[in-house]
């Protein structure tokens, strides 16, 4: 892999990659260290990630991921620094018996293209299958680029609706397979 110069936010040092290779990819669970979901917050919660995921995250509602057996954060951290994100969720009482939610992803901006977000839906769909689900739900902005991502790996739109601030929304999904 070769890097660039480290370049340095409020939170982090990540450096930057001009190549990525398919044996860097290790997706890993959180744990209910501390430390690994404020790493994870202040991922979701940096200025880039929120806006485009157009809400905040609560600690609280990764802490339950944490705790849940049936809901898992996966994560992207090569060198230490966390570039990419995912929440997923087996069980929930908006979910019908045989959904999953992917409820975030989220991938830094300097490393999007590589595949990292594939991976890590990978993963939360093995994960999904894990607990006997039929199909995988993701919600995503009408007019966010990642509705193109979402079509890419396989989902299609099903369903539409506006959010509280007018705001439209296309609910995603896909069928698994065993």
């Amino acid at each position: 892999m070769t890097t660039n110069p480290q370049r340095s936010n409020a939170t982090t040092t990540v450096p930057t990659t001009v190549d990525l290779q398919i044996s860097d990819f290790l997706v890993k669970s959180i744990s209910k260290s501390e430390r690994s979901v404020s790493e994870i917050n202040s991922f979701f919660n940096s200025a880039q990630i929120k806006s485009e995921l157009h809400w905040f995250t609560h600690r609280d509602t990764l802490e339950r991921a944490v705790s849940r057996p049936d809901r898992r954060l996966f994560y992207y951290a090569p060198r230490g620094a966390i570039i990419g994100g995912l929440m997923v969720w087996c069980e929930s009482r908006v979910l019908d018996p045989s959904e999953a939610q992917i409820r975030l992803v989220a991938v830094s901006p300097e490393y999007r293209g590589y595949g990292i977000g594939r991976y890590l839906v990978r993963k939360a769909i093995e994960f999904a299958k894990e607990h006997d689900k039929k199909s995988m739900i993701a919600d995503v902005a009408a007019e966010a680029p990642a509705v193109q991502f979402w079509e890419a790996i396989g989902f299609r739109k099903v369903d539409s609706y506006f959010t509280d601030g007018d705001r439209e929304m296309y609910q995603m999904e896909r069928h698994l397979c065993k």
